[in-house]
């Protein structure tokens, strides 16, 4: 098993050791979720649109390139 909290579980010990301390830190960056990938993976919402990001990055690339079509 993958338990990140189980010593004697199956789980890479140095990424564990990793993910311990930046827990330990509060480091924002990490997440935990309870949750099966496939059980994670039916909560996330199909993205059929690009985000404002996207389109502003596609534009500055198109304009750079000067390609503004």
């Amino acid at each position: 098993t993958l338990d990140l909290f189980n010593i004697q579980a199956s789980f890479n010990s140095e990424i564990r050791k990793i993910l311990i301390n930046l827990i330990k830190e509060k480091d924002s960056r990490i997440l935990l979720i309870g949750s099966s990938f496939q059980e994670f993976v039916n909560i996330i919402p199909d993205r059929v649109t690009k985000s404002p990001e996207e389109k502003l990055s596609e534009n500055l690339l198109k304009l750079l390139s000067g390609n503004e079509g």
